[in-house]
């Protein structure tokens, strides 16, 4: 596991407190580009989700969501993850218009789920994202200037509450939005 720079949120789409707080955090680490979340309560993963392993759907339960692309493009990454380590990875064209599934992919993962507590982490290779990502690669100082937006869905016995690091740009949640991608890399 590398030891990310976590960042916490603590309201959803709405404004809602969230308690516990959702922390999250994201590096580039020599080659890889690592992505994680954490928080100190019980993990709820979708049923027949796998540690370590591709699987769609994960937003409906715990799962921190990095929208990784570049600046003038329309392009972007969707990454999921799950508590216990379940990740699905995919390629957008533009606003929700899927063009890949990368689930032949087999990143690094780390997952630690307690019962009070959990925390996750995936590793992916730099070199993938400029190969199968983007074609058109801005460059700033001889490597890739990537725009983000790091996202949740947390599941409680009663809803889905909706999170985003970058403040919601419109009243209904949609982690898609081009415009929520401002954070540089």
């Amino acid at each position: 596991m590398i030891e990310l720079s976590y960042q916490s949120i603590n309201r959803d789409w709405h404004g809602e407190a969230v308690e516990p707080t959702l922390e999250v955090g994201l590096a580039l680490a020599n080659d890889h580009i690592v992505f994680g979340g954490r928080r100190q309560t019980p993990a709820v993963n979708v049923d027949g989700s796998k540690a370590a392993e591709f699987y769609e759907g994960l937003w409906e339960a715990d799962c921190v969501e990095l929208f990784l692309g570049t600046q003038g493009s329309e392009k972007y990454l969707e990454v999921n993850l799950a508590p216990n380590g379940s990740w699905a990875i995919f390629i957008f064209s533009s606003y929700r218009k899927r063009i890949k599934i990368l689930n032949d992919y087999k990143p690094k993962i780390f997952s630690q789920v307690n019962e009070d507590s959990w925390a996750s982490q995936i590793s992916i290779e730099k070199d993938l994202l400029e190969s199968r990502f983007h074609n058109s690669i801005e460059r700033s100082g001889g490597g890739v200037e990537f725009l983000y937006n790091i996202t949740a869905v947390l599941k409680d016995s009663q809803k889905l509450s909706y999170l985003t690091l970058e403040p919601p740009t419109q009243s209904e949640p949609d982690f898609h939005l081009n415009n929520l991608r401002k954070l540089k890399l």
